[in-house]
């Protein structure tokens, strides 16, 4: 049996769905989490390219430089 998870923005206008075990999740500390979530930390669930379904809506990417000077890509409800 295969796990499945669902989720979205909290607007609703973007719904996903995830099959299989997620391969790590990350709690961020670093400025840019900060800003984006509002809080000390940003939560981020990394699962496999193919185990990830947008069901509802689109999203919109922003990309950017880290303090550490990664890149970053980042998707958002519009």
């Amino acid at each position: 049996m295969t796990t499945r998870y669902t989720g979205g923005c909290q607007c609703g206008d973007v719904r996903y769905e995830i099959t299989g075990e997620p391969r790590m999740t990350v709690a961020c500390h670093c400025t840019d989490c900060q800003r984006q979530s509002g809080s000390a930390f940003g939560m981020t669930l990394v699962v496999p390219e193919g185990d990830f379904r947008l069901l509802h809506g689109q999203v919109k990417t922003w990309s950017w430089t880290s303090e550490t000077d990664r890149g970053k890509l980042g998707a958002f409800c519009p």
